[in-house]
């Protein structure tokens, strides 16, 4: 009778623990808004200024020079002989995780037999073993090692796991020109190049191209995509792929009925060379490159990709903090690159680091909105505008850090592109010590030359 009375409080006691660990596991990644996405607009052109909001931020001299400028970035590895990174700057993942303990999709150790098979399938010892420009024929993902399969790092750890897939380096385009400098031991992955990252991508997802395409692909004017999910088909009506913001794609006509303009896109033959076929889009999809980069124009292409879900390095075709921003800024020719630390050194920067978090809010009230990018590290941010005298920012972000409801600091997850204030996240109870926004912002970068 007394065995059977302690079994039962025993029995009792385990299931108490173990609904307070689910509880505190859920407390971690509580339900519901924080209180900025509650209460502000999440719309960009409500913080506009009516009466400077259609004004260009450029000159006319300026933007014909930009625009230049970046289409002689955005083509840059057609006109490439060699690689322009180093083999320890494209094999860096294989020194750096053959020494460590990466876990997989299961979030288990993965046994190191597995990185060591993908590095003899890279063959670096061989490096470079194919030189040879070419162009992605499909929204692809750059990987850091020629696998599909996630790499993530200790997934009890806070921030980490799902979804920091640390093998995801960069979403690339459909259209986006590349220069191949290393092809698989087994013919499935080619390392690339592009203007802003370079990583292993699928050989399906990629065709060879010839000093005909280029002449072709590279002749403008050129189409900038406007807006998000926009059906690419050929002329048949087959799907290619889906047009989005960022891209910029040949405009060979533009009917003067305004119903539909003709684009040229690639895509990948047999024999793994791409060929150029003509698609219709309607007028809505896309303007002249480049945009008139006024606040309104900015905005308007910004509520664009408002709320669109987190996607770690372009993880399932969605954008982080940093390809947000080099996204919305495309269309005007304004090329800023891939990842949030060489975006907050692209303008006129200054270090905020040492001004206390009030003081960094007034100085960013005296900058101009939706130029300014706000950066910490591992995170960048755009200026919004602002909302009864606090500054707002506009930002892909993840979550934010708290600590006391669970036996690991947990996160407040957000995972999307939003508007907050400097402080989101300030009225949660559990919110962990120094993880206020504004505490570890280091650095307010412009890209409005100086002195207009």
């Amino acid at each position: 009778m007394i065995h059977s009375i302690m079994n039962n409080r025993l029995r009792l006691l385990f299931a108490c623990v173990v609904a307070t660990l689910l509880l505190s596991a859920c407390a971690t990644r509580s339900q519901g808004p924080l209180r900025d996405l509650s209460e502000l607009p999440q719309d960009l052109s409500v913080y506009l200024d009516p009466a400077s909001s259609r004004a260009p931020i450029f000159t006319a001299d300026q933007r014909q020079e930009l625009a230049v400028g970046f289409l002689a970035s955005h083509f840059s590895p057609w006109h490439r002989s060699a690689p322009s990174n180093s083999r320890d700057d494209l094999f860096w993942g294989f020194t750096k995780y053959q020494n460590r303990s990466p876990y997989g999709e299961n979030y288990l150790p993965r046994d190191p037999r597995w990185i060591n098979s993908l590095a003899l399938n890279a063959d670096p010892g061989d490096y470079p073993n194919q030189l040879a420009p070419a162009i992605a024929t499909a929204h692809t993902s750059m990987r850091v090692l020629p696998s599909a399969e996630p790499l993530f790092d200790d997934p009890t750890q806070p921030g980490e796991g799902f979804p920091f897939d640390y093998n995801q380096n960069s979403l690339v385009w459909a259209g986006t020109p590349l220069f191949v400098v290393q092809t698989s031991a087994d013919g499935a992955w080619l390392l690339c190049e592009s203007r802003f990252a370079g990583g292993w991508i699928p050989s399906r997802d990629v065709g060879l191209v010839d000093d005909a395409f280029m002449t072709e692909f590279s002749t403008g004017p050129f189409l900038a995509l406007t807006h998000e999910d926009i059906p690419i088909k050929d002329q048949t009506g087959l799907f290619l792929f889906q047009g989005r913001i960022g891209m910029l794609l040949p405009l060979r006509t533009t009917p003067d009925n305004g119903e539909n303009r003709t684009v040229l896109v690639p895509v990948r033959n047999l024999d793994g060379h791409a060929q150029l076929l003509t698609a219709e889009l309607p007028e809505t999809a896309g303007a002249h490159f480049p945009l008139v980069p006024s606040p309104y124009n900015i905005a308007a292409l910004g509520n664009r990709m408002m709320g669109q879900p987190y996607g770690w390095g372009g993880l399932y075709e969605h954008r982080d903090c940093s390809s947000t921003l080099m996204d919305l800024f495309a269309p005007f020719g304004i090329k800023l690159p891939r990842n949030s630390r060489s975006q907050a050194q692209a303008g006129q920067v200054m270090d905020v680091s040492k001004l206390s978090p009030e003081e960094k809010k007034t100085r960013l009230l005296t900058l101009p909105p939706l130029t300014t990018l706000v950066g910490k590290r591992g995170h960048i941010m755009l200026y919004a505008g602002q909302s009864n005298g606090e500054p707002l920012i506009y930002h892909t972000v993840w979550g934010v850090r708290t600590t006391d409801t669970g036996p690991l600091p947990g996160r407040k997850i957000i995972g999307a592109t939003v508007i907050t204030t400097l402080e989101p996240g300030k009225e949660l109870r559990n919110l962990a010590p120094g993880a206020l926004l504004v505490n570890t912002i280091s650095t307010f970068t412009t890209l409005v030359p100086e002195g207009q």
